[in-house]
Parts: C-alpha cells; structure tokens; sequence
C-alpha cells in the first residue's frame, strides 16, 4: 500500500483540494464535457447511475406539533388532501373581579401559514372531543380521535382575507355557558377541571382549496395577540375583559411512559385516486419513477418520499483509490416553476436507510425535573432519524443535518454532499483501514420541518428527458489497482 492511501481523509482532501484549486479556481472552468481524466488526474462524471422512486412512510409523527393544520385543496398530484387539528387546552389565574357578565365566548386562532388557493372561501367547524388524549401515546398524521359530531362553533373565511393574523371563530352561546359555570364555580381552575369538562377541541374543515395553519405557542407566552386560545369576554364595572384558556403545551417536567406528554396533534390525509399514486396505499410501498412518467413526489406530512439509490457506486472501487473533490446532488423541480398557491418546500433533507431499506434511527435520552420539586429525576427518551450531515462537519454524526434550499437560478436543489459519497467509498475500499465509512443503503429525500407543513414538490426523475435528478462528481484516482 502506497503512502497515500495511508494518510488520513482529512489530510488527503486536504492536499487533493489545493490541487484541484491551483488546476481551477471554479469547478466549471474544468467543464462538463471533461473526459474521464485530464493531465492533473482530476476527472468528472455526471452518469453515475441513480435509481428513484416514491415511497410511502405514512407513520410521520405529528405529536405537538407547533402549529395547528387545518382545511381542505385538491391537489392535481395528489389527490384531494384534508388536514384536521386535536389538541387541548390549558386555564391561566382565574381574576374575574366582583360581578362578571359574560358576553361570549371565541376560539382566537393565531394564523401563520397557508397552502393552495386563499381567495376560495372555506369553512373550518370546532368539535368538541368526546375521548380524552392518552398523553403516554405517539399522535402520527393518520391518527384521529372521536368527537361529537354537533360543531360548538364554525367560520367561513378566505384565508388571504384574515385581519391582523387572527381568525376569530365565534362559540355557541351552550358552550360559553359551560366555561363560565366552570370558572365561577372555583377560585383556582385545575388542569384536571378543566379536562373534566372539555377534553380537546377538533378544527374540522368543510370544502375549500386551501389549508391553513395557526400557532400553538408555549404557556411562557401567553399574550392574547399571539397565543391561540379559546377568550372568554364579560363586562366588569363596565369594562370589557376576557379570561384565556390556552392551546395546551407539555411543561418540561410533564412526561408519561419516557415521552413528554402529547397533548395535541394533527391528521391529514389524502385521497389518491385517479392520480399516478393511487396505488401508493401501504407503509414503505414504493413506485418506481418509470411507472409515473419518470417523475417523484415528496410531501412531509402525507409521509410521501422520493426514494434514491446509487447501486454501482462501487465499481469506483474497483478503479483504486479515490478521493472526491465536489459531490452535487442536484434535484430538479418538475415544472421549475413553482405554482402561485402551491409553492415547493423551502429547504430538504436526506435521511439515510439502513439494510432493511428503512429509516436509520437512534434513540437519546435525557433527564427533566419531576413535577413537584421534591419528585425524583424523570428520564424522556427522542428517536432522531439520521441524516446526511453538513459538508465539514462530522459526517457520522446526527446534530448538524444537512438542508439544500431551492435555488432560482438553476432551477434546482443542490446539495453538497462531498463527505457522504466519500465515506461510502472508503467503506467499499479493500483497502481502506480506517473508520470514515458509511454503507451505500439508500436515502429518502423529505422537506425540513416535515411533520409542520403541507407544501410538496415534485421532481425529475434520475431518467426524466428534461429535469432528472443526477450525481455529479469531480474525482481523482490516487493510486490504481
């Protein structure tokens, strides 16, 4: 074995770096069309082979989510998609003063996000709960609870029309009632209480083109012009005031079976029928990219997937040893173009598959506060899915995933992903002895913030005559075998 091949992957980039940058400050100064290898022993390749496909991985897990998702669209890719929010609630400090008159009661909605057409008109009805949350249960986007089918409130609105980024949904006269008894019937409101009378709330649309998403905030910011919450109003000593009972989120010291307590979620769905994934039903099922017009599709919280495999990667291997200088992945959107209403995720991720062609996860672990100050140390446990890793840091870590946002003036995502396709064949090098490797399983490409949003793109498969997604690699053989 040479010199080389000994140094380290660090050390070796190193040098290979200062050769390439003295040879060409800018990769494309050496051109696309290079030849295998030029006289300096940099070479170029944009033919890797590249299989893709779309994948469903329905368990995506929406528990606490940070925003509430409700509404309707049809979505000519994916069929007609509605989304449906459960969630709970939380009382603040009861300060009624001497004489309370209640008025009415609202549901403030913090509005934040919005996704298809917002100049239709859609109807969003509140439920109430008829079963209590189990706090110890994972809440995933095909999960439901049941509840009374008589809404206690409903609104009509155009989400492009919403005033201050509020949606005030106005509650039956019998609900207010039955808040009011509640909090007149006790100086200091419990938790407990209060889920004794309303276990949840549902936000369940009727038709529209649009879905809509409004903030759930943390109990430390509990400010009627930001916090979503049912108000209370009554007049006291003639001035007009409101009690709040807020969206409820888990405190840090809440934790039940390892997990920190669920208190809401959000179910969305779809029906595919007539559409290329109509037969895109079971977990982990994929569709091949020919099947579908060579085109892939990815939407975080239908759990729909683009699927990539590099299966010849390691004939490189058999070249000898190699170090790459600059790996892209570049993934096109089809049409580049994005809809006005529909617009593509800001930024994907890459989640590595193991052997069994699933998800690469691991489990960590870390000690809260009891919920009384004399309670022991209570340990919550997070399963975190690994990730391609940001270019120069720790490619066999899981902190610092790696984010391509779309990029207008290719029209594409790239990502770098230098380390990731080196360490791979290292792990394909007989002789390579060190520990820089990673097996070549696959990966799923999904949107950032996945379990959040409704935007979904669809891409070019690696064979699609006008936008395929490709690998490009500029290399250079250190020693040959």
């Amino acid at each position: 074995m040479s010199y080389l091949t000994k140094l380290s992957f660090q050390r070796l980039s190193f040098l290979l770096s200062v050769i390439v940058f003295i040879a060409c400050e800018d990769p494309s100064d050496i051109g696309l069309g290079l030849q295998p290898q030029n006289v300096l022993g940099v070479a170029f390749t944009d033919t890797v082979t590249v299989t893709t496909s779309t994948v469903l991985v329905d368990s995506v897990n929406t528990t606490n989510s940070i925003l509430l998702i409700a509404g309707q669209y049809n979505d000519a890719q994916l069929g007609l998609v509605t989304a449906s929010s459960f969630f709970t609630l939380t009382p603040d400090t009861i300060n009624l003063g001497s004489n309370p008159q209640f008025s009415r009661l609202e549901l403030n909605l913090a509005y934040r996000y919005s996704y298809g057409d917002t100049t239709q008109p859609q109807t969003i009805q509140v439920h109430k709960l008829t079963n209590a949350f189990n706090q110890g249960n994972t809440y995933y986007s095909f999960s439901e609870l049941p509840f009374d089918p008589t809404p206690v409130g409903s609104r009509t609105f155009s989400a492009k029309d919403i005033v201050d980024n509020r949606l005030i949904i106005p509650l039956e006269d019998s609900f207010r009632d039955e808040i009011a008894n509640l909090i007149t019937s006790t100086d200091s409101l419990t938790q407990e209480q209060l889920d004794d009378v309303v276990s949840g709330l549902v936000l369940v649309p009727q038709g529209g083109a649009a879905i809509v998403g409004f903030d759930a905030n943390p109990i430390d910011s509990r400010r009627i012009n930001t916090a979503s919450a049912l108000n209370l109003f009554y007049e006291n000593d003639g001035e007009e005031e409101s009690y709040n009972i807020y969206v409820r989120n888990p405190t840090v010291s809440e934790v039940v079976n390892g997990r920190r307590a669920a208190t809401r979620f959000n179910r969305v769905t779809s029906d595919r029928s007539g559409t290329a994934l109509a037969d895109l039903d079971e977990s982990y099922e994929e569709i091949d990219a020919t099947a579908t017009n060579n085109l892939t599709y990815i939407q975080g919280l239908l759990g729909i997937k683009t699927k990539i495999t590099f299966p010849y990667l390691s004939e490189f291997a058999k070249l000898g040893t190699i170090a790459i200088n600059r790996a892209d992945l570049v993934v096109t959107p089809f049409p580049p173009i994005a809809e006005d209403f529909t617009p593509r995720p800001f930024s994907l991720e890459f989640w590595q598959l193991d052997r069994n062609e699933r998800p690469q996860r691991i489990i960590l672990t870390q000690t809260v506060p009891g919920q009384a100050a004399d309670d022991p140390l209570q340990t919550i446990s997070d399963t975190v899915i690994i990730r391609v890793q940001q270019e120069g840091l720790n490619p066999l870590g899981f902190q610092n995933e790696l984010l391509t946002t779309f990029d207008p003036t290719p029209s594409a995502y790239t990502a770098n992903f230098t380390s990731y396709i080196q360490f791979i064949l290292n792990n394909d090098n007989p002789d390579y002895e060190g520990v820089n490797r990673l097996e070549n399983n696959g990966l799923l490409i999904s949107p950032n913030l996945n379990s959040i949003r409704a935007n979904r793109v669809v891409i070019g498969g690696a064979q699609n005559p006008t936008n395929p997604l490709k690998l490009r690699l500029f290399y250079t053989l250190v020693e040959s075998r």
